[in-house]
């Protein structure tokens, strides 16, 4: 018995949803509401108040007589199918029964009321009796028509079978019904809706707009010029929920759904109705009024019935109302404050009204044909959506006269004249005329705007065959009547797109310009505040002339579909990404590179080879049928580069430097770090090489011109930036000028487009190339910190994407570079604190031979080479060969330089050290011993260096069991290294692992888990989590879990501890065959 109501509520919920039927849907509900009650009633009978039992019955009785009722009158009366639909549409108010003539009739105001409503009810105040539509709108507006419609949509009783369009068209064709005449059909309209007649109003226009151009339908849509809305749910409204349950039961009275349906906030028809009434009326004037007071049931508030976000339009005007949804469109007098906002939104349709008849007149008076001839299209315009939309945002906002001028600036090829031409081409409509003009002279913009005056055109300075003259005065009287012709009061929807404007002055100065064709642009803009000019650049500071956008690079879908466009093939075609990624955004090469792939029918992947291999003569190459103004991309960055070389020499050397480190990183702290080279591998001051281009052309086959540079501008010119970051900071500004850098985001650091990157180098000799490369190595070396300096890893993590980028093109010369030694060894000594010893090598290896062949084989920074050569050696576990380099350069260092020489105390250090590594403790003590002793007579007791030494006997005595004494200097090491390097520095970290190592051997394994804690979080921070001092730490964490018992944890660091080893270093590496027994007993004791 228990398991019959449970069963039966379910089938009739179940049925409810399934059923298409509303009156069975209906009678469903209402038997699943009478078995819900019994269920609650039946189930908790037993626990209930005497009050609620009460409660529950009454209930009950109730909901089980209303559903004995419901289902014969359901079944047996009427149905919502025997209704029809009935409408009317009646003139309230004709301006032409009051004398007015009617073609003084500026607008029909159209009325349309919400669901359920009528007009008599609908706007009509319930004090004062008065309809605003009707009583106020004939004196505020006496020069407009005032219609009611008056629609049948009852959804409680009595509804008529209609779906929403058909609601739309009956409307339509009302008022369509009352323009009968050409001059009524042209006549503006204005629609005015209340909540669900919002709708109406927007489904009516769209299918007004959906007619036949002529018909009687169609002209209402496009006639119509604003739309007033009040309180329309455009979202949907949470109230049509409500009201769909409540039709439920009333269907006996014929109620129906469809609407209230299309009315939840989740209706997909009301989102698209809602996109295809922007997307068509895009020119409307639009208002929407919400309310904000909650409607109210028993003088209790329950909600708004349509939300603020629902009833408004994003970017269009939205006004709030101090009233309910009902009380919303209803005002009692002309005093009424709400009324006062309306009125005011009725005048500023009509004035957009009379707006839009002037600017149909200029249209007509000033309309010229578009013409794209002559313009630099190159194939199909792909996406850049970002920045249209901002230079729509430029031109297009805002209602105010005033010339407009917006410079698209950016790299050579960037794409800046196809943005140009994409949006003049979408935004044709909205201009009377178009002009593109070349501004990459003085003469040729002069020919290009007189020129203008045959397009237009003007009669009274043409010859007979609509021709301008030859002659000077001729082209002055041409750009006289152009300029009259854009100052024109009325004339303000032009646009003038002057294209590639690279020769211009940047200063006010009198004095002749350096380059003859330089001019000032100002001087052919029309002398009135209205219109609008686009200007495309390569020059930053154009920007100051009005609002500038910053064009940088495609995305890589984008670039994909250039390429294909372009080559006219697929684009999961292999090495397609590849290529995309190599030309990193950049249109025109892409572009010439899918054209070179089509005319010359190879693959993308031969392509990209051949781009790789001779990236220079690859982008010299120009499209059969290309329109670019300046050739090949090539071309136009070498006539950047001659521009920068004339205004500042020293910022055309500097780029061409650049193109030997990293392209993602230019920043004056680097040169200024190598000036003070701190680290002593060269003299603190000395001077920095500055290599200048020697030869006059470098590339015969392409024509490309070196940096033509005075000797005296050349002679230390490195020096001179580096000491002066006034004069870095001009270099830069001229590099940003012609677009040839970009600031990098939130630093102080700029960068490079990768291809130009490539360029800077391709276009010089070999000579010049090795040059640039020593002199590019030693700046990076000299900046090289050393380990024991504050925040040195952070230094050292910014350098290394320089120093990567060295090695890849030493990697592709067979010069040794001897004079760049310094440099070597400074990279060395970076990829080794890095934890790359493998790549320290061979750097370290070019030191030593270098500073051999440049001082001789026993100079004092040949012998410091050789011995930093062997510390790979002792990292990699190479401990023979590293043994026979140390005693040689202890021996050498000491003879020629002394015991007390660094290299011969750091000779004894270190062989200290690999003793250690060996397990021969007694022979390493010996060892470091004398290096302290030494060191302390040399540094003083305190010094980090001699510290660091002290350190070493520590783990000495740590691995000997003097941990009394192991504890105590390593105590001492790290008061020393927090106080002279920093908490956070990575010796300190060394340090803190140290002690908890010491705490582990003494038994105290929780002591030691918060050391060798603050050593992982510590190492991994500075250093990352791969570094061999990181996994070290982690290695002493792992076995810390282990004594502790926490075998699980033991094994998680472990693991990560020996993988990351086996990376670093190998598997063969001591350490990591230690790390490797280590997880070995773990793994055996857990099994055990």
């Amino acid at each position: 018995m228990a398991a019959i109501f449970p069963t039966l509520a379910v089938a009739l919920l179940a049925f409810s949803l399934w059923s298409g039927s509303h009156f069975w849907r209906t009678i469903a509900v209402s038997w699943l509401a009478t078995v819900s009650v019994g269920i609650y009633l039946y189930l908790d009978i037993e626990e209930v108040l005497l009050v609620e039992r009460i409660w529950g019955y009454t209930l009950f009785v109730t909901v089980l007589l209303w559903s004995l009722l419901l289902t014969p009158v359901q079944l047996l009366f009427h149905k919502a199918e025997d209704r029809k639909p009935s409408s009317s549409i009646w003139i309230s108010w004709d301006p032409a029964r009051s004398g007015k003539k009617r073609s003084e009739i500026q607008a029909d105001v159209v009325a349309v009321h919400g669901l359920g409503s009528t007009t008599a009810y609908a706007w009509k105040h319930s004090s004062s009796g008065q309809n605003w539509i009707k009583d106020f709108l004939p004196i505020d507006f006496p020069q407009c028509r005032v219609i009611f419609v008056n629609h049948e949509s009852r959804w409680d009783a009595y509804s008529p079978v209609q779906s929403l369009r058909d609601y739309g068209q009956v409307i339509l064709d009302s008022v369509a019904s009352v323009r009968r005449d050409a001059e009524e059909k042209s006549r503006p309209l204005i629609f005015v809706g209340h909540s669900f007649g919002g709708i109406l109003m927007k489904k009516a226009l769209v299918i007004g707009k959906e007619a036949n151009p002529g018909t009687d339908q169609r002209l209402v849509a496009d006639s119509t010029d604003g739309a007033i809305f009040f309180g329309t749910p455009h979202k949907g409204s949470n109230f049509a929920l409500f009201g769909t349950l409540l039709s439920y039961f009333s269907y006996w009275r014929g109620s129906r759904t469809d609407l209230l349906e299309f009315l939840t906030p989740s209706s997909k028809e009301l989102e698209d109705l809602q996109s295809s009434f922007l997307r068509a009326f895009s020119h409307l004037y639009i208002c929407n009024f919400f309310e904000t007071k909650p409607l109210f049931l028993l003088n209790i508030p329950l909600y708004l019935v349509v939300s603020k976000d629902s009833a408004t339009i994003d970017g269009r005007q939205s006004i709030p109302i101090e009233a309910t949804h009902r009380g919303l469109n209803k005002f009692e007098s002309v005093e009424d404050e709400n009324y006062v906002r309306v009125r005011r939104e009725i005048q500023n349709t009509l004035d957009h009204i009379k707006k839009k008849k002037i600017e149909e007149h200029v249209r007509h008076e000033f309309a010229v044909p578009f013409r794209i001839r002559g313009i630099p299209v190159i194939g199909t315009f792909v996406g850049r959506q970002d920045i249209i939309d901002r230079m729509e945002d430029c031109l297009l906002s805002g209602s105010e006269q005033r010339l407009r001028v917006l410079a698209l600036q950016g790299l050579g090829g960037i794409g800046k004249s196809q943005l140009a031409i994409e949006y003049a081409t979408r935004h044709q409509m909205h201009y009377t005329a178009i002009f593109w003009c070349s501004g990459r002279s003085k003469g040729t913009l002069r020919n290009d705007i007189a020129s203008i005056a045959e397009q237009i055109p003007l009669p009274s300075i043409l010859d007979t065959f609509g021709k301008i003259g030859k002659e000077e005065s001729d082209i002055d009287n041409a750009l006289s009547a152009v300029f009259e012709w854009f100052s024109r009061l009325e004339n303000t929807l032009w646009l003038l797109i002057i294209d590639n404007c690279d020769h211009q002055r940047s200063s006010t100065s009198k004095e002749a310009p350096s380059d003859p064709q330089t001019y000032d642009i100002r001087a052919f803009f029309p002398n009135i505040h209205q219109g609008t000019i686009i200007i495309t650049t390569r020059l930053s500071y154009m920007r100051q002339l009005g609002k500038g956008i910053d064009v940088g690079v495609v995305s890589e879908q984008e670039g994909l579909q250039i390429l294909c466009n372009a080559s006219g093939r697929e684009k999961d075609e292999p090495a397609a990404k590849a290529l995309v990624e190599s030309l990193n955004g950049l249109p025109l090469a892409l572009n010439q590179a899918g054209s070179f792939i089509g005319e010359c029918s190879i693959s993308t992947k031969k392509y990209l080879e051949m781009y790789e291999s001779r990236a220079s003569a690859i982008l010299a190459q120009q499209p059969q049928f290309s329109s670019y103004d300046n050739g090949s991309i090539m071309t136009t960055w070498e006539l950047s580069m001659d521009a920068v070389s004339k205004k500042n020499p020293k910022a055309a050397l500097l780029l061409q430097l650049w193109g030997f480190l990293d392209n993602c990183d230019l920043a004056y702290d680097h040169l200024k770090a190598a000036l003070e080279a701190k680290n002593t591998l060269a003299v603190e001051g000395s001077p920095l090489p500055s290599p200048a281009l020697e030869t006059e052309a470098n590339d015969t086959e392409n024509g490309f011109q070196s940096v033509s540079v005075s000797k005296g501008e050349a002679e230390g010119w490195v020096n001179r930036l580096a000491e002066d970051e006034l004069l870095f900071s001009n270099c830069i500004a001229k590099l940003r000028e012609f677009s040839l850098i970009q600031p990098k985001l939130d630093t102080d650091a700029f960068v490079i487009h990768p291809v130009v990157h490539e360029w800077t180098r391709q276009r010089l000799s070999q000579a010049d190339w090795n040059e640039y490369l020593a002199a590019a190595s030693v700046i990076l070396g000299r900046a090289t910190p050393l380990a024991h300096w504050p925040k040195a890893w952070l230094i050292t993590r910014r350098l290394r994407p320089h120093a990567d980028h060295v090695k890849i093109l030493l990697a592709s010369t067979k010069e040794p570079l001897p004079e760049a030694a310094i440099g070597f060894h400074g990279l060395a000594i970076l990829y080794f604190d890095s934890g790359l010893y493998a790549q320290a090598s061979p750097f370290y290896e070019r030191a030593a031979k270098g500073f051999a062949e440049l001082l001789g084989p026993e100079h004092e920074k040949t012998v410091q080479a050789w011995h930093d050569r062997g510390l790979p050696f002792r990292e990699l576990g190479q401990y023979e060969e590293c043994r026979k380099l140390w005693k040689w350069t202890m021996q050498t260092s000491t003879r020629v330089q002394g015991p007390e020489h660094m290299t011969s105390l750091r000779a004894t250090d270190d062989l200290g050290r690999l003793a250690m590594l060996e397990g021969d403790l007694d022979s390493a003590e010996t060892f470091l011993k004398l290096a302290f002793q030494r060191k302390t007579e040399a540094l003083g007791k305190e010094h980090i260096i001699t510290v660091d030494t002290e350190r070493q006997l520590a783990i000495v005595a740590c691995r000997a069991g003097r941990l009394e004494t192991a504890k105590k200097l390593g105590q001492h090491v790290l008061a020393v290294w927090e106080r002279e390097l920093g908490a956070d520095h990575t010796w300190t970290m060394l340090a803190i692992a140290d002690l908890g190592a010491v705490h582990l051997a003494e038994g105290h394994a929780e002591e030691s888990e918060v050391f060798f804690n603050r050593a992982v979080s510590g190492m991994e921070a500075a250093l990352g989590p791969n570094h061999q001092h990181t996994l070290q730490a982690r290695l002493g964490l792992g076995r810390c879990f282990a004594a502790m018992g926490r075998l699980d944890d033991a094994e998680t660091e472990l693991v990560q501890a020996t993988e990351g080893l086996k990376n670093a270093r190998g598997v063969e590496h001591p350490q990591t065959k230690e790390a490797m027994g280590q997880l070995r007993e773990l793994l055996e004791r857990k099994k055990s």
